[in-house]
Order: C-alpha cells, then sequence, then structure tokens
C-alpha cells in the first residue's frame, strides 16, 4: 500500500458488507485499490471451493500468469493446464 501502484483485492467470499480494512482506506479512497469478486452474497467465508473458483476467475482475466510451484498431480497442475488451453502465457516457460 506504501506505493502509488494500482491494486486489485479478489477475496474468494462475496464482498457485499465487507469492511475495509484501515491500512487500506486511503488507497481505496484515491482510486488506486479495487476489490472485485465474482461472488454476490454467499460464501461470507472461504471455502476450497470457493477459493478455486476465484482462481479460475482471476486466471480468466489474465494475460499472462507466473506459478512459483507446481505439484505433479494437484489443483494448481490442473490450473496451468487449462491456463494452457485458453492461450494465457506462463512466465518463465512461455
Amino acid at each position: 500500500m506504501r506505493g502509488n501502484q494500482p491494486i486489485i483485492v479478489c477475496p474468494a467470499r462475496a464482498i457485499e458488507g465487507m469492511r475495509i480494512p484501515t491500512e487500506c482506506r486511503a488507497a481505496f479512497e484515491a482510486g488506486r485499490l479495487l476489490f472485485l469478486s465474482p461472488f454476490t452474497k454467499r460464501p461470507r467465508r472461504v471455502t476450497q471451493g470457493s477459493a478455486l473458483r476465484r482462481n479460475e476467475v482471476v486466471a480468466a482475466l489474465a494475460d499472462e500468469v507466473f506459478i512459483a510451484h507446481i505439484t505433479p498431480g494437484g489443483r494448481t497442475e490442473l490450473m496451468a493446464e487449462m491456463l494452457r488451453c485458453w492461450g494465457v502465457r506462463s512466465i518463465p516457460n512461455g
């Protein structure tokens, strides 16, 4: 929050009624901080399913991604394959 860069926060839950943390208010009021969620009223708490859905939405909006670690057979590997199918560029693997 210290810089001037724009920031997007995408929680894995609904943002309706969500409180903006004190340390984020200045950036939000300046228009540098955007809260974006694919959920409307539910879920109110993060679930494994909502985290997966959030990751899919963020990935679908991305031009390129960086994945630091992939466990063979894990969910991140499935997400990486989905991204390849969508033509989303992976850094540093191209």
